[in-house]
C-alpha cells in the first residue's frame, strides 16, 4: 500500500532529521512535501481509478526518488567517518 509506505518513509525521515540537528531541514521538508503529494496521488488513484491517476503517481514517485537522493547526498556529505 503505497499509503502506508508513504507513512514509513515519513517516520524514517523524522528520525533522520532528529539527529541532524537541523542541518538537513531543507532537504528533509522537500522530501515530506514530495511524500505528501505521493499520498494525495495514491488517493487520487483509488477514487479516480489507476489509469486516469498513473501519470500523477508516476511523477509524485519522481519527485520522491529526487527528494530522497538529495537528502542522503547532504546527509552523506555531512557526516565523517570514524576512524
Amino acid at each position: 500500500d503505497v499509503r502506508q509506505a508513504v507513512e514509513d518513509l515519513r517516520r524514517q525521515v523524522g528520525q533522520l532529521q532528529g539527529t541532524s540537528d537541523g542541518n538537513l531541514n531543507t532537504q528533509v521538508s522537500n522530501l515530506r512535501t514530495a511524500a505528501a503529494d505521493l499520498r494525495a496521488a495514491a488517493v487520487t488513484a483509488s477514487q479516480e481509478g489507476y489509469v486516469a491517476a498513473r501519470p500523477l503517481l508516476e511523477d509524485s514517485v519522481t519527485d520522491v526518488k529526487q527528494s530522497l537522493a538529495v537528502l542522503k547526498a547532504s546527509a552523506d556529505a555531512q557526516c565523517i567517518p570514524a576512524g
